[in-house]
């Protein structure tokens, strides 16, 4: 291509035409562009000429560019033309074209068409869809067969912050690329939702999907999305309908509950591991001081004879070091996952009993649990560390749970608060199996899966001893 012989060639074009280099730059504008602008060719040249597109379709614009560029293919969109005074002016619709210069620079072509709106009228069917969703107080939209975005009613055009007179709010017959509408969405989001409609646009199947949609106010939201195949007589596939469900708060309330799901379950593994860790250390320390003290008197034995003197004192010398590295070892290993110290604050227990079972709401669900709430209305507030507490009633509703689980009867859990002697009380109450022995079932002690209500109990009580309180089971003797 020959810019210096096509120029002249374009310059009386009815339609605004320009030329652009790689980088976008504007090296030629006809003169109806430069009319529309306001604008000399002197200042055009200093442009990019995605600066002509009104801001609103700028990142859209660019975006097709791009993957025209790499694709090699012609670039097609609808934007506003920005007219003097970077005033919005007509929409346009633009096709693109990249050329070899003679120099074998990259050149691009681009013709824009004004569009109007009653420049063709729409099918009976298109118009009556067009009314039938503008009527529905949801988010709604449709698409091309090919998948292009084409339509967009108006609670999901003013969310977007479009103009009353954005194409999208019409219905041009202007053909988009069927991922156009990918530049609305959260960049995260993009490559998957790609997938999953070009796949549903192959197919011809109903599907949902689930991403961030760019509002007016520069926010994501997160929708969930339902689009279904309109067909015509024969079968074939005329527009895509779809549905756009605002679920951001649902989302992030989701988020929160397993942020909440996964601190207690830190906080129950950090017990578990400090109270198993104490049991270690009272079963491995005390005999390792014994092989020390063993170790020293056999030294002391040893250097009284005279043979292999050396020898033997070096072997027991290396005994009584690797005893004494190993019980520090293992008190090391207490120190760094022993429970921290609590931090007494004023709580409401009745509350903290409501959070607790609300975030295992579905596991009492999927269990066929009832919860029974006898909760004190006139329960005073109590001081005591409000996460630790909230790990004991984690640590009791999830055995109960699975105590009653292994039994056929039905299943039913009370919870009861009370206020009797200056102290709060909680009493937790099943009807279902329990661990069968109550005796020492509160001592720490190493056993398998089948047992993990006996180290969680011991970590609830030593939690609430270190807090003064006292927990005990209905039948445990007195203390």
């Amino acid at each position: 291509m020959d810019t210096t012989v096509l120029a002249p060639l374009l310059e009386y074009s009815p339609n605004p035409t320009w030329l652009a280099d790689s980088d976008g730059r504007c090296i030629y504008a006809n003169q109806v562009l430069r009319e529309i602008t306001a604008l000399s060719a002197a200042k055009l040249g200093d442009l990019n000429w995605l600066e002509l597109v009104a801001e609103e379709d700028r990142q859209m614009s660019s975006t097709l560019w791009q993957e025209a560029r790499i694709h090699h293919q012609p670039y097609r969109a609808r934007f506003f033309l920005c007219a003097r005074d970077c005033a919005r002016g007509s929409t346009v619709d633009t096709v693109g074209t990249g050329h070899i210069a003679a120099d074998g620079s990259e050149v691009w072509l681009f013709t824009a068409i004004v569009s109007t709106r009653s420049s063709k009228a729409l099918p009976p069917a298109e118009a009556n869809l067009q009314m039938t969703l503008n009527a529905l107080p949801t988010k709604a939209w449709y698409a091309r067969a090919a998948g292009a975005l084409a339509f967009v009613n108006g609670p999901t055009a003013d969310y977007q912050g479009l103009p009353s007179d954005h194409p999208l709010r019409f219905a041009a017959d202007f053909e988009a690329p069927w991922d156009a509408h990918l530049v609305f969405l959260h960049p995260e989001d993009q490559p998957t939702s790609s997938r999953n409609w070009a796949e549903q646009i192959q197919t011809g199947r109903p599907g949902d999907d689930q991403f961030r949609v760019l509002g007016a106010d520069g926010k994501y939201r997160w929708f969930l999305t339902r689009a279904e195949p309109l067909r015509d007589s024969d079968g074939k596939i005329k527009y895509w309908v779809g549905v756009n469900i605002d679920i951001d708060d649902k989302k992030r309330a989701n988020e929160a509950l397993d942020a909440a799901r996964e601190r207690i379950d830190r906080a129950t593994q950090s017990a578990a591991i400090a109270e198993l860790s104490a049991s270690l250390s009272d079963r491995i320390v005390q005999p390792l001081a014994a092989v020390v003290a063993n170790a020293r008197a056999a030294l002391n034995w040893l250097s009284s004879d005279n043979p292999n003197i050396s020898q033997a004192n070096a072997a027991l010398e290396g005994v009584l070091r690797d005893g004494m590295s190993a019980g520090n070892i293992i008190h090391e290993m207490r120190e760094l996952f022993d429970h921290r110290r609590p931090h007494p604050q004023a709580i409401d227990l009745n509350t903290l009993i409501q959070q607790v079972i609300s975030l295992q709401a579905p596991d009492v669900r999927d269990k066929g649990v009832v919860i029974d709430c006898e909760l004190n209305p006139d329960l005073p507030v109590a001081f005591a560390d409000a996460a630790q507490i909230q790990q004991v009633l984690f640590n009791l509703l999830v055995d109960a749970y699975e105590a009653m689980s292994r039994s056929e009867e039905p299943k039913k859990l009370t919870l009861r608060t009370d206020f009797t002697d200056d102290h709060v009380s909680l009493e937790v109450e099943n009807n279902g199996g329990c661990v069968a022995s109550a005796e020492h079932m509160l001592d720490t002690v190493v056993a398998d899966e089948s047992r993990r209500t006996v180290v969680t109990l011991a970590i609830s009580r030593s939690i609430i001893m270190a807090q003064g309180g006292t927990f005990k089971l209905f039948d445990e003797k007195e203390e």
